[in-house]
């Protein structure tokens, strides 16, 4: 699980982005889940990463 913590909204999807760029990067699958975030109510975006 990869938590990800940041005073700025919206970037979930940057991040999901990135991580699947980094798996393509190193030949890699990677499959990217989010799993809660700041739009939840929570104070960190949650995202569960499998390789």
């Amino acid at each position: 699980m990869l938590h990800y913590i940041s005073k700025r909204k919206g970037l979930a999807g940057f991040m999901k982005g990135l991580i699947s760029g980094l798996g393509k990067m190193f030949e890699t699958p990677v499959e990217v889940i989010h799993l809660h975030g700041k739009e939840d109510g929570h104070s960190y975006e949650a995202f569960k990463v499998k390789w």
